[in-house]
């Protein structure tokens, strides 16, 4: 398991950013960019104090739902998975690489064991928790929208195909090597590589496929907005930073269309 999934694990465990970190031995902003990026969601917290009396402490912790017996690190993937999507042929997939057949077989049956039902309920008190977005979740996820990058969705560019026909390549009849033709392509990232949360759109037609991003410029607009309201929000300073790139490669590209000139 890789400190991100670590990390999300202990997340949803409950733990704060900076303890997290601390653990991990990786920078608060780090684990900061990580729930950004990777979408996890909001959980509620609670701060025990020095006036907190044992008995309560010890009732909350009985009203908590426990983990019967030990899981390993994929078991405990496989859960947090499941717990937000519900599929366990999916989620199987996701976490172990095997094909659907073998996922279709097995996810159902992982469901079965005592400890794995055991921590999925626990992740789905921590998320009726939290259910209601507050205002920091809105605005994380309107700054994931606005700063999404297309190349962390697909891989695009040129590639050489055999020309073929109804009875298979083409060769050329001088040289006996297969006729070439250069071809546009879009490849999309596997689903456990990327944040589906700002993807409005997948489609496949005659053109090939369709990626299409939600909406940036409705992003932009209300982030703009926002901060023209909230000057001191803790995502202001990475706003005007990612901002200030976007803009200066806008920039850049309209000036070369210029020179180019293209109409």
């Amino acid at each position: 398991m890789t400190d991100r999934e670590k990390a999300k694990r202990e997340y949803l465990g409950g733990k704060s950013l900076k303890k997290i970190a601390d653990e991990l031995g990786a920078k608060d902003s780090t684990v900061r960019a990580w729930k950004l990026r990777d979408g996890w969601p909001k959980v509620q917290r609670r701060h025990a104090t020095k006036n907190k009396n044992v008995a309560t402490l010890q009732q909350k912790k009985q009203e908590q739902p426990t983990i019967k017996g030990g899981l390993t690190d994929k078991q405990q993937l496989f859960c947090e998975l499941y717990a937000r999507n519900f599929n366990a042929t999916q989620s199987y997939m996701t976490v172990y690489g095997v094909d659907y057949n073998t996922a279709n077989a097995a996810g159902p049956r992982l469901l079965v064991n005592d400890s794995v039902r055991a921590y999925i309920q626990s992740l789905k008190e921590i998320k009726k928790q939290a259910i209601f977005a507050d205002e920091t979740d809105v605005t994380e996820m309107y700054m994931k929208i606005a700063f999404a990058n297309i190349g962390d969705y697909v891989t695009f560019g040129q590639r050489d195909m055999q020309v073929m026909n109804q009875f298979g390549p083409l060769i050329d009849k001088e040289s006996g090597k297969p006729i070439m033709k250069t071809v546009n392509y879009v490849d999309i990232k596997e689903s456990n590589q990327v944040d589906a949360g700002v993807i409005q759109e997948i489609s496949q037609g005659k053109e090939g496929v369709k990626v299409k991003l939600a909406d940036r410029m409705k992003a932009l607009e209300w982030l703009g907005k926002y901060f023209n309201m909230n000057p001191m929000d803790k995502h202001r300073i990475e706003y005007d930073t990612k901002k200030q790139e976007l803009d200066q490669k806008e920039y850049e590209r309209r000036k070369k269309h210029d020179e180019s000139g293209a109409w």
